[in-house]
């Protein structure tokens, strides 16, 4: 892991995962003007051109939308005071230390009551528990974004 500082930025390489940080920035101050609460979204997809197509439509749907290729990114951006995450959507075959699959277990491990949303080219047999979806690819972006909707609509009525 590097940190460089340049500019006022900070630069953050993990392997599989570089981003620049304002240290100034706040989740508030990245959110969409809306009349509508944003959610914050976490996109955990090693394949770039999924990755980066899911995340574009998000953002068209008035989401804020965080990326990350890999499990390790993705689970230091999870518990980062410095930013708000509401959804996880995370492929199961994924780079990292711990595979898609450990990682949803680490997530309700850590934040039991996070909505998280499968995707996978191979079908999940597994049981899902309230707070889980699957889809499998390739999926609609509209079932996606309906089922985000859902999903977080149910943790503010909590």
């Amino acid at each position: 892991m590097t940190f460089l500082l340049a500019s006022g930025f900070l630069l953050v390489k993990i392997p599989f995962f570089t981003t620049f940080i304002n240290p100034m920035t706040t989740a508030e101050s990245l959110a969409p003007a809306s009349k509508e609460q944003p959610s914050y979204i976490l996109i955990v997809e090693d394949d770039v051109l999924q990755r980066s197509s899911l995340a574009e439509w998000l953002r068209l749907q008035n989401h804020v939308v965080y990326e990350s290729s890999s499990t390790d990114a993705a689970a230091l951006l999870l518990s980062s005071p410095l930013l708000h995450i509401d959804l996880v959507i995370t492929d199961i075959w994924l780079p990292g230390i711990m595979s898609g699959s450990n990682f949803v277990e680490y997530i309700r491990y850590r934040f039991p009551t996070m909505p998280v949303i499968i995707i996978s080219g191979v079908f999940n047999k597994a049981p899902l528990d309230a707070h889980t979806a699957f889809f499998q690819k390739p999926y609609n972006l509209d079932d996606i974004s309906l089922q985000i909707t859902k999903m977080i609509e149910s943790i503010k009525e909590e």
